[in-house]
């Protein structure tokens, strides 16, 4: 309990609390900024860039068979080996239209290939619209694991 003469005026109160406002803001400031700088990972740079141009699509009804050229750019120091190139079904989420792949892109260097994949026709009508879109690319690193990035690439034109 306080005692009478332990209570604090009304204007030493707001002396008091203006006085420790400022340091307790510090604080917690910085106290924030140390959290993001700890918590925050290091981002590294995206493994692979690149660009992909439609070359053919056939109509086969109820589906359009794609040949797609890619042209991946590697701008790490370790080579990238890809595995499998794949393509998010617009129509039925969650299923993916994928094609297999073996190209190898050097550190510093561009590769590029040609691949095919099967997808529904109102699956292309979306997809064709846009400068770019999304591709599920499997990927390992040299001497890494296997792992599968969503990498977005700029559609060009001839």
């Amino acid at each position: 309990m306080l005692a009478a003469r332990d209570r604090i005026s009304p204007g030493r109160f707001d002396t008091l609390l203006n006085s420790r406002l400022p340091l307790a803001a510090i604080c917690l400031s910085t106290f924030f900024a140390m959290t993001l700088l700890v918590a925050a990972p290091a981002s590294a740079a995206p493994p692979l860039a690149g660009t992909y141009r439609i070359t053919e699509n056939t109509d086969l009804g109820s589906e359009i068979r794609l040949t797609v050229q890619l042209n991946f750019f590697n701008p790490g120091d370790a080579a990238v080996a890809i595995s499998r190139v794949s393509l998010r079904s617009l129509s039925a989420p969650g299923q993916l239209v994928s094609a297999a792949s073996s190209v190898v892109v050097q550190s510093h260097s561009n590769s590029q290939c040609s691949l095919q994949f099967l997808i529904a026709k109102k699956d292309y009508n979306s997809w064709s619209i846009g400068p770019h879109q999304q591709f599920l690319v499997t990927l390992q690193l040299a001497g890494g694991k296997v792992t599968q990035i969503s990498l977005p690439l700029l559609r060009t034109r001839e």
